[in-house]
């Protein structure tokens, strides 16, 4: 299984929290598109198995039609399962989403973050809830039955009230997917220097494992199962794109700044707009940055990333990958971590416990040598 990631950077307005590559100069936007095309088909012969394909960005909204229509023209989509577009409330028209059936995209993620209007002013964001429920019924009118929010907790001063609300109102749209995302302040954003200066108060480590919790919780008595450290959905809409990552499988990044993992090798793409694209007209693949695994770290990626998982891994897959016994292996860690309520192997598979989620980059560490 393979999959493939697509990087639009471009968006109107830079979120106070985004610390991803993105631009807020659409004059590119043509000229983009038409190296991504290109991009594309100097990964041909890597185009095989593809299962899984995500847009993501910036603001893959902001496109028109006919810049999505030249992105998959050379994308072979015969065997693709999953085909997901990031979208936000204020970009997205009905006319783009019927393009969108059109061409094969399957699933749709619409980046919410709260309900709360006062913070998603202070967040950055240009929508509105109400914007928010009229594409939620558009895109449902489109026809998608496969549907992505994304929740943003933790946020400055928010109450538990407030977090309860926003759970509820997400709960009622009934998406299949939600995604939960703790708040970070990031170096060399809006809201990092608003945290410096005084203006917000971030929410304690605490309570931001308690607000977690009150997630998990409600969500879970909404019909929705965590499946992932930070996602949850209803039975039979993990996301296949997730689970790609967290299975640690091989996957194509396209674009400015996108990151791939192909044949054992990681890879960064120039993450500069200006070398992205003179490398493209050169006909050369824009990889910035190569990083060759070797066979520990590919030992303890597969381990890390597995493990995010609710479900965990398999012992006999490990063994078919790697061909050592991960019982014996590690039989010191598994004890230690196991003892400490954090770790449990049953029935041929090693999973976290909930407390194992709490402290997971503990026991990650005990398996990396």
């Amino acid at each position: 299984m393979k999959g493939i990631y697509i990087h639009i950077p471009f968006c109107k307005k830079k979120c106070n929290y985004c610390h991803f590559v993105s631009k807020t100069d659409l004059t590119l936007m043509d000229e983009y598109i038409d190296a991504l095309a290109n991009e594309i088909l100097l990964y041909q012969d890597e185009m095989k198995d593809i299962k899984t394909i995500y847009i993501g960005g910036g603001t893959p909204s902001l496109l028109s039609c006919e810049m999505v229509e030249k992105i998959t023209a050379n994308l072979n989509l015969s065997e693709v399962k999953e085909f997901t577009i990031e979208v936000n409330p204020e970009s997205v028209t009905m006319d783009k989403l019927l393009c969108y059936k059109k061409l094969g995209i399957n699933r749709i993620s619409m980046g919410v973050q709260t309900t709360d209007e006062r913070q998603l002013k202070m967040l950055g964001r240009l929508h509105s809830f109400d914007d928010v429920k009229e594409k939620y019924r558009m895109i449902r009118d489109a026809g998608f039955d496969n549907i992505n929010l994304d929740l943003i907790y933790a946020l400055p001063s928010q109450k538990k009230e407030d977090l309860l609300k926003d759970i509820n109102k997400f709960s009622i749209l009934n998406p299949e997917h939600i995604s939960t995302y703790s708040l970070m302040y990031e170096e060399d954003t809006i809201l990092n220097r608003m945290k410096e200066s005084g203006k917000i108060l971030p929410v304690s480590d605490e309570v931001d494992r308690e607000y977690f919790y009150i997630i998990e919780s409600e969500l879970k008595n909404n019909g929705y199962h965590r499946y992932e450290i930070s996602n949850f959905s209803k039975k039979g809409y993990e996301s296949k794109h997730n689970l790609m990552y967290w299975s640690a499988d091989e996957y194509i990044g396209l674009g400015l700044s996108a990151h791939g993992y192909l044949n054992g090798e990681r890879y960064a793409n120039e993450s500069v707009m200006g070398k992205y694209l003179e490398k493209i007209k050169e006909g050369e693949r824009p990889v910035s940055d190569v990083e060759k695994i070797g066979f520990d770290e590919e030992k303890f990626e597969y381990i890390m990333l597995n493990l995010r998982k609710t479900e965990g891994f398999s012992i006999e897959e490990f063994k078919e990958r790697f061909d050592i016994d991960f019982l014996m292996e590690y039989e010191m860690e598994i004890e230690k971590m196991v003892e400490y309520g954090a770790l449990v192997v049953e029935m041929g598979r090693v999973y976290l416990t909930d407390y194992g989620f709490d402290v997971s980059n503990q026991v990650y560490g005990e398996f990396l040598r």
